[in-house]
């Protein structure tokens, strides 16, 4: 017996998307990464447009979409869609997320668990292409207090001889010369690390609240000085979880530096264990070579990874 047909509904407004979000979160969902990534969706200042596939009176997916004002340049889409009704709703959804797009040539951007290999493949239909890996991971510091995993400088590293590492307090208060010098070396590494989804045009400034933010640790987050200047950064971040801090921004001046962020890594853990602390949670992304290094040289946890998909909007859809 085939399926009731599906019915697209054009929701109004977001108000009406989170009053139906209310009523789908106890319901089994192949949800595209999470029900949470709906929900920001519907919860973003940028919330473009959503859409709500019915069966029989009963709700089998919902699909929004919205504009990011730090990433300019994309749509993101997210989509909760019932396992019964994944191939026809998501179809369905997907065709009207594609076809009412205001950016025709601008890409659609959504994240999905590697585990979810059913949408993966509905995505894949749409001209969907795999841009980056996500590590939602942490490094309980239990693993690190055991002789195997030495944080000591690995003279193997081959480090330069000349070179000095201060805490970002001290940088602020003692060095504030180099505050600018460290900023733009933030932007040209972040940027060089997101090509696919580049940042927006901003002033200066806003990349250094960025990196300023209140919750940044500042004796836990370093740099590296050489005779060339900054060649290496780490920051340090605290988390709502009081034994817990995250591992945030992190990059060098160039591939030859990057000993000194593993190097960096290092400390961080040290001063997490030194002040008590039990885990440290970061975001890794396979794009970051800083992150992945670090993320290949200490025992975080391996979870499944969040995989970033593209596609550019004038690709052909799939025949209904």
């Amino acid at each position: 017996m085939t399926n009731p047909r599906i019915q697209i509904l054009t929701l109004p407004d977001r108000a009406e998307g989170q009053r139906w979000i209310s009523q789908i979160a106890g319901v089994e969902m192949q949800t595209g990464g999470s029900l949470e990534f709906v929900m920001r969706g519907f919860g973003s200042p940028g919330y473009r447009s959503a859409f709500m596939a019915l069966q029989e009176d009963q709700i089998a997916g919902m699909a929004v979409s919205w504009k990011a004002e730090f990433h300019p340049f994309c749509t993101y889409v997210a989509m909760a869609i019932t396992p019964d009704s994944l191939e026809e709703a998501g179809r369905r959804l997907l065709d009207e997320i594609v076809k009412r797009s205001e950016e025709p040539g601008r890409p659609l951007q959504t994240s999905i668990r590697e585990t979810e290999s059913k949408l993966a493949s509905l995505y894949s239909q749409y001209g969907f292409q795999e841009v980056r890996r996500t590590y939602l991971t942490a490094l309980p510091l239990e693993l690190v207090c055991d002789s195997r995993f030495e944080l000591e400088i690995d003279q193997t590293v081959n480090l330069p001889q000349h070179y000095e590492i201060i805490n970002m307090s001290v940088l602020l208060s003692g060095r504030p010369h180099l505050t600018e010098e460290l900023v733009r070396l933030v932007k040209r590494y972040y940027e060089a690390t997101h090509t696919v989804n580049p940042p927006g045009e901003f002033a200066l400034e806003r990349w250094e609240q960025l990196c300023f933010s209140e919750d940044v640790v500042l004796e836990g987050s370093y740099v590296v000085i050489t005779k060339h200047g900054i060649a290496a950064y780490a920051f340090l971040h605290k988390t709502d979880q009081p034994e817990a801090l995250e591992l945030g921004w992190r990059g060098t001046r160039d591939a030859g530096s990057l000993p000194y962020s593993v190097l960096l890594a290092s400390l961080q853990i040290r001063f997490a264990l030194d002040h008590g602390y039990k885990q440290l949670e970061a975001e890794i992304d396979t794009t970051d070579p800083c992150a992945m290094a670090m993320f290949e040289r200490y025992p975080f946890s391996r979870e499944a990874a969040l995989i970033t998909y593209q596609n550019t909007i004038h690709t052909k859809l799939v025949e209904s």
